[in-house]
């Protein structure tokens, strides 16, 4: 019902055939015009090292929602600007490198929220750096410095995993021990390099008290290994809500909503910054969706 059906009729069929026809019919979970925003906004602002989507992309990992998603993310733009042929916003168009972590609506195999759904990888695999046994990393340089990011994906392995699995199974993930290792070791592993002045990490899930059925079941002990390890910080979403917390000697940034439906008033991009100087000081640009000028507005830096 949120779809402008003026602006589609005529590219319908287009709309079908690149992406199935469950398509047309099955309910989306984003505003158009506030994605094609997002879209516009990394377009105008294609002089960042990256574009970083911290999971839930798609509302489910079917079919239907992942070619979605995916076109997102990959389709050709047209000349010089940000949507695709048949009228679909693009990030592609930016030209610059995009890396996507899997979140829980990422790995539902069904309608259920029946978890650990892997259609994910298999899409957005070019787009998941050095990725596997659910841990993965990428490096940025300027000049002979090099700032290393290390992501987890501590999404639900199974739905007994949950606190329950009827309604929890929706919205929690799970701090698993392996997957902690493997990102304590590669973190470790990076920080001996010497050209590396300061590790980010990111996962989908914020690991701060964030209410029942959205959190992160153990989520303390991401904290005390980000203590341990003097990681700098912690980019992280799914709460939908936008905010900074200082944590035992680093931020979790929580970078909210860029265009759910649950957040036409709150919708939000972040320009996230690293300054390498002796130290290493992080912090980010927050930009709000005006409905009135259709665009995102600088709100605040934290």
């Amino acid at each position: 019902m949120q779809r402008d059906l003026r602006s589609q009729i005529d590219t319908g069929w287009r709309q079908a055939r690149e992406l199935g026809i469950d398509s047309l019919f099955k309910p989306a979970s984003y505003v158009p015009s506030i994605i094609s925003g997002v879209a516009q906004f990394c377009l105008a602002r294609r002089d960042v090292d990256a574009i970083l989507i911290t999971g839930d992309i798609a509302t489910t990992g079917l079919p239907a929602d992942l070619n979605i998603a995916r076109n997102f993310v990959t389709a050709r733009a047209t000349a010089g600007g940000f949507v695709s042929d048949v009228r679909f916003p693009t990030l592609n168009g930016s030209g610059v490198p995009i890396y996507v972590l899997p979140g829980n609506h990422d790995r539902y195999a069904d309608n259920m929220g029946t978890p650990d759904c892997a259609e994910f990888d298999g899409l957005f695999g070019a787009y998941m750096p050095n990725f596997r046994s659910s841990i993965g990393y990428w490096i940025d340089q300027k000049e002979n410095r090099q700032v290393a990011f290390v992501y987890g994906d501590f999404c639900l392995q199974t739905r007994m995993d949950a606190l329950d699995n009827a309604v929890a199974v929706f919205g929690q993930g799970r701090v698993y021990q392996d997957v902690l290792k493997l990102l304590e070791d590669k973190t470790r592993q990076l920080q001996t390099e010497s050209k590396i002045s300061c590790v980010v990490w990111a996962i989908h899930f914020a690991p701060f008290e964030c209410g029942y059925q959205l959190c992160l079941i153990n989520y303390q002990d991401i904290l005390r290994s980000a203590e341990d390890l003097g990681v700098k910080a912690i980019l992280c979403g799914h709460t939908h809500n936008s905010m900074a917390v200082a944590q035992r000697g680093h931020t979790i940034y929580c970078a909210g909503s860029a265009g759910c439906i649950d957040r036409e008033d709150d919708a939000r991009v972040q320009v996230f910054n690293i300054d390498i100087d002796e130290t290493c000081s992080v912090w980010r640009e927050n930009y709000i969706w005006s409905a009135e000028q259709h665009e995102f507005m600088f709100d605040s830096v934290d």
